[in-house]
């Protein structure tokens, strides 16, 4: 795991949350919309504003889940961490979002911005 791909469970959290919010909009839009035409007639179009609804709806709860499982993942692997003093420091860094500041501050025991920063760049690149 890669500090890279931790700083990602904050940009993961904004897109989850976008993009739930889009598919309440696409599913009220839905309730609104017209059934499927049953005919193909000459200035009629092929296929419904519910189905395109439908399939929008599909692939917008695809992303969503496929973005959970991989905050799940970065979650889970702080939360696995066996160190607790490394697994603090993840979790107020990377899903807290704290500054190397506020994480020593929060950590405690005289650590320092640099003493966490430099335990939690030593874990990552172990392991």
């Amino acid at each position: 795991m890669t500090a890279q791909e931790l700083s990602q469970l904050y940009y993961l959290e904004r897109e989850i949350a976008e993009e739930e919010e889009r598919l309440a909009e696409v599913r009220a839009r839905g309730y609104t919309a017209k059934g499927s035409k049953l005919d193909a007639m000459p200035g009629g179009e092929v296929g419904s504003s519910v189905e395109a609804i439908g399939s929008e709806i599909v692939d917008l709860e695809r992303r969503i889940a496929a973005k959970r499982r991989e905050l799940a993942r970065l979650k889970d692997y702080i939360s696995t961490v066996p160190d607790s003093l490394i697994r603090q420091i993840l979790h107020y860094r990377y899903e807290l979002r704290c500054s190397w500041h506020g994480v020593a501050r929060r950590v405690g025991g005289g650590n320092t911005n640099e003493s966490v920063r430099k335990a939690a760049h030593r874990y990552l690149q172990k392991n």
